[in-house]
């Protein structure tokens, strides 16, 4: 088999792990539950029901001691340790499981019933998706007031850091961390789950600096209807430079072409560590957009293969009914000739 440094996966941090808590019992659900089932109360515990998908994993939602302590979390196998990232989504700390890092994302919540609409949704994916391209989620925790999600650790920080810190990647290495996220976006299509957020900061890379899909705080199961087509949302969330022109003008979108939009700029700033729209300016940064109106950096513009920019101009398409989709992205003739999405159920 060719060796590949980029795309080795992490065998170790897919294996399932399994809390023995004397704190409250695990559950995992033989069929899908409501979220709004999914929180029980008893004597001792509140708890989340792990659902199933063609991947059963024992990932559940334990309730803690209203203030935790190390101690608490000790007797679950884990030990949280210095923090690493903070921000309007919580705070991201690392911690240890039998020797073994992990991350562990903090999040702030009411008393229950009070988890909003948004982390509901984040915590019913979290316990559905498992991919290879994905951050694998293992536990799930709360106290009164926050929840705990145990996650597999990135050592390599986010691509956009990366690109921040480095400087524009060639085309080459482009070639290497674009086509996993494509192959992550394709299970979670297969699994009708629009990501919504997509962006080089919500891109992670592991030990072997394998790119990892992370952060599902605004993405959604996108609805079909008896045709089986798309029903189109009117939530406009994201961030602004990743955001397609049919969002900013607020106008009813399809989450999955949307997405593809995003990933665009996200392949763009690999190449060129800049956007291709500047967002300071609104009304000018949509007219660009539906005008066509970029291009790229002159360094870059001189040694871009035809390919590159063929399928970057397909993806940053404003048409939405032109727009490439992710099955076009993936046949393209500028990605790789072994594919990664072989099997995305």
């Amino acid at each position: 088999m060719e060796k590949r440094i980029l795309l080795v996966p992490l065998s170790l941090f897919l294996i399932q792990l399994i809390i023995k808590s004397s704190h409250c019992k695990h559950i995992l659900s033989s069929a899908p539950v409501s979220i709004h089932q999914q929180f029980a109360t008893s004597s001792n515990c509140y708890f989340m029901n792990s659902i199933c998908s063609q991947h059963q994993r024992d990932i559940s939602l334990t309730r803690m001691p209203t203030q935790h302590r190390q101690t608490d979390f000790k007797q679950e196998g884990y030990e949280i340790g210095e923090k690493l990232d903070s921000g309007g989504f919580g705070t991201v700390y690392k911690a240890q499981r039998d020797g073994r890092l992990v991350a562990v994302k903090v999040i702030k919540v009411s008393h229950p019933p009070g988890l909003d609409e948004d982390l509901q949704r984040e915590l019913m994916i979290l316990t559905n998706i498992r991919h290879e391209h994905v951050v694998q989620t293992y536990d799930i925790m709360r106290t009164k007031n926050k929840i705990y999600i145990f996650m597999e650790f990135a050592s390599g920080g986010t691509i956009g850091k990366f690109v921040r810190t480095h400087g524009p990647l060639t085309e080459t290495v482009s070639k290497l961390w674009f086509p996993p996220i494509v192959d992550a976006l394709l299970y979670l299509k297969s699994q009708k789950i629009a990501h919504r957020d997509l962006k080089l900061d919500n891109v992670l890379l592991d030990d072997y600096m394998n790119p990892k899909l992370t952060d599902f705080g605004l993405s959604r199961y996108v609805l079909f209807d008896e045709k089986g087509r798309v029903r189109l949302t009117d939530s406009w969330v994201g961030t602004e430079s990743y955001m397609p022109p049919e969002m900013l003008l607020k106008k009813k979108y399809n989450p999955f072409i949307s997405d593809i939009w995003s990933l665009g700029v996200c392949l763009y700033v690999m190449m060129c560590n800049v956007y291709p729209f500047d967002r300071k300016n609104r009304p000018q940064m949509i007219s660009n957009q539906l005008s066509r109106n970029w291009r790229w950096v002159d360094k870059v513009a001189k040694t871009v293969s035809p390919n590159l920019k063929d399928i970057e101009g397909r993806m940053l398409e404003p048409d939405v009914n032109k727009r490439i989709s992710l099955e076009g992205i993936s046949k393209h003739k500028w990605m790789p000739s072994s594919q990664f999405g072989i099997d995305h159920h």
